[in-house]
């Protein structure tokens, strides 16, 4: 009889020890951070991994991108004076179009422009709806750009004022610059088209994203085929890691090799 006391005691007391463990982790947990108490499951990528883009899979609800044009982006008899940073999916198909996705209200673009601020007579940026149902495109906001640090890689960020990007909607997005061609030729009007469409990241991505650091934001936004917001966390570590060489192995291996080694030039604030 005192035996079977004995061991009835014991596990009272083994079951309060156990209940005692799991309220003080819970406690602790409760007064951590989100970011911290996320981190320890949701991130899934390590800081010594590659940022390697992987182009979105297709979705029956994106339907077909509607189709892009090179532009003129050969002036003064010089090659490639104005090239947008968007993906090659298909570099041998010249029909393919070139779009990226974004999860942001309001992107940044980016493009290349080889020519010095000396023969730059004037810039701007056009971004345009897609009206699928009439084949149409619609402006939504347009900036004349000041271009003074060129040759180099500039960006642009859609400010405040403009209208914000529609989830699932698409949208195409023009640089223009106005150069002076020496030996008193014509002057040349350069341009580039491309796409972007905005879609809502799911929930895992979400949490993710939050407790992430600028290189796993990268590698995650390159996972899941959000070329626009990988390009912009890329650019932001090449800027405070300047050895970083993860921004030009990503253009590399984008189709993007003969503008890799370019230097980011800063660029442009919209006139007020």
């Amino acid at each position: 009889m005192n035996i079977r006391t004995q061991s009835l005691k014991l596990l009272l007391a083994i079951i309060s020890i156990l209940n005692w463990l799991v309220w003080e982790r819970a406690s602790t947990l409760a007064q951590l951070p989100p970011a911290i108490i996320n981190q320890s499951y949701s991130l899934k990528v390590a800081e010594g991994d590659r940022v390697i883009f992987t182009p979105p899979a297709a979705k029956e609800s994106r339907g077909k991108p509607p189709n892009t044009v090179n532009g003129s982006n050969r002036g003064c008899g010089v090659n490639e004076n104005l090239v947008a940073l968007v993906p090659i999916i298909e570099p041998n198909s010249e029909e393919k179009p070139l779009w990226g996705l974004t999860t942001k209200e309001r992107p940044t673009f980016w493009v290349y422009i080889s020519n010095s601020p000396g023969s730059i007579i004037s810039g701007k940026f056009s971004l345009r709806r897609w009206n699928s149902e009439n084949h149409a495109e619609i402006t939504v906001y347009e900036s004349e750009l000041t271009l003074t640090n060129t040759p180099g890689i500039i960006s642009f960020t859609l400010p405040a004022t403009a209208p914000p990007l529609e989830i699932n909607q698409w949208y195409y997005f023009y640089f223009f610059i106005n150069v002076e061609c020496p030996q008193n030729l014509t002057p040349k009007k350069l341009s580039v088209q491309r796409l972007i469409r905005r879609e809502e990241p799911n929930t895992d991505l979400k949490t993710q994203l939050q407790a992430a650091t600028l290189l796993q934001q990268a590698i995650l936004y390159g996972k899941n085929g959000f070329w626009y917001d990988m390009l912009k966390a890329l650019a932001e570590l090449k800027r405070t890691e300047p050895k970083n060489q993860q921004w030009r192995e990503v253009l590399r291996s984008s189709g993007l090799e003969k503008i890799a080694s370019e230097p980011i030039v800063d660029c442009c604030t919209p006139p007020n």
